[in-house]
């Protein structure tokens, strides 16, 4: 019973608190959808929900697009293809952050099984890249 009463105690001071963001997340009932494994079906019923972001947050999404970045160096593609070298976005307060977007060149919408697949074949069997690094301005 003392067990329980620490525990208790020690929880709800991590949730007043909200340093413990797995505890919060448990204790909300949420740690079991997010941290569950990423598949077609999965996404397809985000899309249908209008929860497509959710896929963006996945642990499985993250891992991949950091993995992507780091590959490249954190270099834009598309500028690259250019000639320029571009590893830094300007956020809406000036200050420079190093490259963080990954583009799907067969978008999650109309491809789900493809949302984390590094490439893609085409009709005629040629790969393809499909996650690029690429800057906000090359982005939009």
């Amino acid at each position: 019973m003392e067990v329980c009463k620490s525990l208790a105690s020690f929880m709800h001071r991590l949730l007043r608190a909200r340093q413990h963001r797995a505890a919060w997340r448990l204790l909300c009932g949420r740690a079991a959808e997010e941290d569950a494994m990423v598949t077609e079906e999965w996404i397809r019923g985000r899309i249908k929900r209008g929860e497509l972001w959710k896929f963006y947050k996945s642990k499985d999404w993250v891992r991949l697009k950091e993995s992507v970045l780091r590959d490249a160096h954190y270099e834009c593609a598309e500028c690259r293809a250019r000639g320029i070298v571009t590893r830094y976005d300007i956020d809406a307060g000036g200050q420079k952050r190093r490259l963080s977007t990954v583009h799907h060149v067969m978008r999650v919408r109309q491809h789900p099984e493809l949302a984390l697949s590094r490439t893609y074949r085409d009709r005629d069997g040629a790969e393809h890249a499909n996650l690029i690094p690429v800057c906000k301005a090359c982005h939009n």
